[in-house]
């Protein structure tokens, strides 16, 4: 997030502790994700690449519908593979959120 982390989980912070942000556990129906501000790698700079990205996957088709709904509400989400039924899922699309991060958005038709 590169030091905006609290604006991309709508988190605000008392006066004096908005630098200090360590994660955030998101819920997301009876899935929880955990977004981290921090290096992981101290030997390397900060970087935001087109490498890596998250995946949402539900077989509850109704949640991943309202999931990518909500997303596109959010000025600067960009659609990148818009959502529709494809030949693996009936539900698959990619976003890119205001911060960068690519999310994958699955209606999965298999058990995990």
């Amino acid at each position: 997030m590169n030091g905006n982390a609290a604006e991309a989980i709508e988190f605000t912070y008392p006066p004096g502790q908005d630098e200090y942000i360590t994660h955030s556990v998101l819920q997301v129906g009876v899935n929880k994700l955990m977004i981290a501000e921090e290096a992981m790698d101290v030997e390397k700079p900060w970087l935001l690449g087109n490498s890596t990205s998250m995946c949402i996957q539900s077989q509850d088709q109704g949640q991943i519908d309202h999931l990518y709904e909500a997303l596109l509400q959010h000025a600067g989400v960009k659609v990148l593979v818009p959502y529709e039924r494809n030949e693996s899922s009936p539900g698959y699309g990619i976003v890119r959120d205001p911060f960068g991060v690519v999310i994958q958005l699955c209606v999965t038709v298999h058990h995990f």
